[in-house]
């Protein structure tokens, strides 16, 4: 759920790199700015709100604002609904698997019937998709694990600060969760998610451990399909790519500050 925030960042970026012929101009070297006539390259290095609405052409802005708004609620419940079901509260792995598979059919809809409330919908769409198919797993064939559905939905927290930094124009404080969380859920508890899969797919005797063995003793429900486990390994591939953007993002914006 996070590719759409992360390439909503990069598609700006290469915005901004066309309307200043190919390369990102410092607002201080135009003309323009320097005599007051004009701020619409300034208000393109923002991500806030407002200036996002003021840059881009409507509806587009409005609907990309809209989506965001929203998806910091949703975001938000999908994590506290996750980490209550791992405590063992209300409302469940199963309920918790099902919010989040509706969440995602109405995104992938959106994304292919409004794209223009996305920067990228082809990302998107791509991500949506295998996440879907990771989904349908415990509610078709294995409710037992709907457990690791709520595992791997932990990964929410890190896409709720993710849009709230955009949403605020990047404060520190924002910045220290986000990069902290991003790591920590994007690059380490992932990677252990999808290990501890590929162990389980793969081990004759099936004991499903969801994270490995040196970090948990305590073998899971059943045995993790082989299909299963590659998606998710796809799945942690993407993070990995997304690693790489988010980095670059960050680098051109911190170029843009510094003209």
């Amino acid at each position: 759920m996070m590719l759409c925030n992360v390439h909503r960042n990069a598609s700006s970026s290469r915005a901004t790199s066309r309307r200043t012929g190919g390369r990102h101009r410092s607002p201080r070297r135009s003309g323009a700015m320097r005599n007051g006539k004009d701020t619409h390259l300034i208000n393109a290095y923002s991500f806030s709100g407002d200036t996002r609405v003021a840059t881009k052409a409507e509806p587009d802005a409005r609907l990309e604002l809209l989506h965001d708004r929203v998806n910091v609620v949703v975001f938000g419940a999908i994590f506290g609904c996750a980490f209550a079901s791992l405590q063992g509260a209300w409302p469940g792995h199963l309920a918790t698997t099902y919010f989040s598979l509706a969440y995602l059919v109405v995104d992938l809809a959106l994304a292919l019937t409004v794209p223009a409330m996305f920067k990228s919908p082809g990302p998107i769409v791509m991500h949506h998709l295998v996440t879907i198919a990771l989904h349908l797993h415990p509610i078709l064939v294995e409710p037992a694990h709907a457990e690791y559905a709520s595992m791997a939905l932990l990964v929410e927290l890190n896409t709720l600060v993710l849009t709230l930094r955009r949403l605020l124009d990047y404060p520190f404080l924002l910045e220290v969760v986000f990069w902290g969380s991003w790591v920590f859920l994007r690059l380490v508890w992932f990677p252990c998610l999808a290990w501890g899969m590929m162990d389980s797919a793969y081990t004759p005797d099936g004991d499903y451990y969801p994270i490995p063995k040196f970090l948990s003793s305590t073998p899971r429900v059943g045995v993790c399909p082989k299909k299963v486990a590659w998606l998710f390994v796809a799945l942690t591939a993407l993070q990995i790519y997304s690693t790489f953007v988010l980095l670059r993002n960050a680098w051109q914006r911190r170029r843009d500050k510094a003209d």
